[in-house]
Formats: C-alpha cells, structure tokens, sequence
C-alpha cells in the first residue's frame, strides 16, 4: 500500500511571489510524478504536494511536503475552468488543490 504519513523535505529557498519562481512550485512538483493524472473522484485515496517554510524571518519556502489524504468533495469552477480537490489530510492539513498538486497513492 502507499504512504501512510506525511514526509518534509528540504529544497532550494525561494520565493513564491516573485515573478521568475512563479513556475518553481509546479516543476517541483512535476520532477516529483505530480500532476500525470488529471482526473480523481470522491474517496480516492492520494499523495498531495504542499509547500511551506522554517525560516523565521522569511515567508520563503524552502521544505515541500507530500502527504497522503482522501479526496472529500470535486467542484470545477465555471470562472477559470480548474477542476479543484478538498482533500482531507491523515496526518497533516487538510487542504484545497488542484490535480497538478495531487498523485495517486499507490
């Protein structure tokens, strides 16, 4: 079976908001088997990608964590057209994504 607990990982600082990291997250996440399926329903049990920091003086990111949760509820938005997933956490926060952030937790 898959993972059971969510894993910190260490990565290159940056800073999300400026321009030239706008894509960084979701390279990260793509170099990590992210984001190859595109279609997940209600219970499916996944991996999902998140990104935050330890740095105490900065709202740079530097860890990424990858957690496994269920799928609770699919809305597509009419506006932008994303398909988004309220994903309930295991062991860590619950949380909203999209499937560029999400694997199958095999």
């Amino acid at each position: 079976m898959g993972k059971k607990k969510s894993e910190i990982f260490n990565t290159e600082r940056f800073n999300p908001w400026k321009k030239e990291n706008w894509n960084k997250q979701e390279k990260i996440a793509n170099d990590l088997g992210f984001g190859v399926e595109k279609k997940y329903k209600k219970n499916d049990e996944i991996l999902y990608l998140s990104f935050g920091t330890n740095l105490k003086f900065s709202d740079d990111y530097n860890l990424y964590i990858i957690s496994p949760g269920i799928i609770e509820r699919v809305t597509h938005s009419k506006i932008d057209g994303v398909t988004r997933y309220d994903i309930k956490g295991k062991d860590y926060c619950d949380i909203t994504s999209s499937a560029k952030y999400i694997k199958p937790n095999l």
